[in-house]
């Protein structure tokens, strides 16, 4: 099951499969082969406003029809090697999770920052499932902190990128609901937050020995107020 349903759509956008064109990276629905694998009739359709959470209907299921979704993990990829400082069971989760929702039928993109200069602009790694690569900052791997200071070229190059192809954008952990936020803004498109870990936790759970994200705190209370849904892994979030 997914939360969040897709339920007043605009008109006249179905039809063949989203082609990103690489120089353009916009849409292209009108031209394409209507035979394509990521074609169904109801592709590339969207809301006319975003509806309140309590308006969202969580029983809605895969058996309706596909959706759209774009994922953004956005300090760090789902294919990540494990093990690293950004890299742990958030990666772990997402793959499992993308790969399932490819499996039901949905259709996901999944953003995430370029860390090496040789990744490829898209690249499918399960059915139904791409990963793009963002250019934002060098392509290398980072710290925490220092991805946090490239959040404006992540929201730039998701720019470059129509938010209003999608059903619902998914972003995970506060960096990525920052870039997310402003992304979708205006588009239509639910936006929903996961957070993974939170400061406030770590402060309540380590005390004195925790040296606060003043931004990182900021950020992820605003971002509780102002998602269309939040959804969290456990009680304790």
């Amino acid at each position: 099951r997914f939360l969040g349903t897709p339920s007043a759509r605009r008109s006249g956008t179905a039809g063949g499969p989203l082609i990103f064109s690489e120089e353009t990276k916009r849409t292209n629905i009108a031209s394409a082969d209507a035979t394509d694998r990521w074609s169904t009739s109801t592709f590339g359709q969207t809301l006319d406003k975003k509806p309140a959470p309590s308006s969202m209907n969580t029983s809605w299921c895969a058996e309706d029809r596909p959706i759209r979704i774009a994922m953004l993990s956005l300090h760090s990829s789902p294919l990540a090697e494990l093990g690293g400082e950004i890299s742990g069971g958030m990666n772990v989760f997402l793959r499992e999770v993308n790969r399932e929702l490819g499996r039901m039928g949905h259709r996901l993109d999944v953003f995430t920052r370029r860390d090496h200069p040789d990744q490829p602009a898209v690249v499918e790694i399960d059915e139904g499932v791409r990963l793009i690569h963002l250019t934002a900052g060098p392509a290398e791997s980072r710290s925490r902190d220092q991805i946090s200071r490239h959040i404006p070229q992540m929201t730039q190059a998701l720019m470059e990128w129509p938010a209003d192809v999608y059903d619902v954008i998914h972003a995970h952990y506060w960096v990525s609901g920052v870039a997310g936020r402003s992304w979708s803004a205006g588009s239509g498109t639910p936006f929903v937050q996961m957070f993974h870990t939170m400061e406030r936790t770590k402060r309540r759970l380590l005390g004195d020995l925790h040296i606060e994200n003043v931004r990182r705190s900021g950020e992820e209370d605003s971002l509780g107020r102002s998602a269309d849904l939040l959804t969290v892994g456990s009680r304790r979030d």
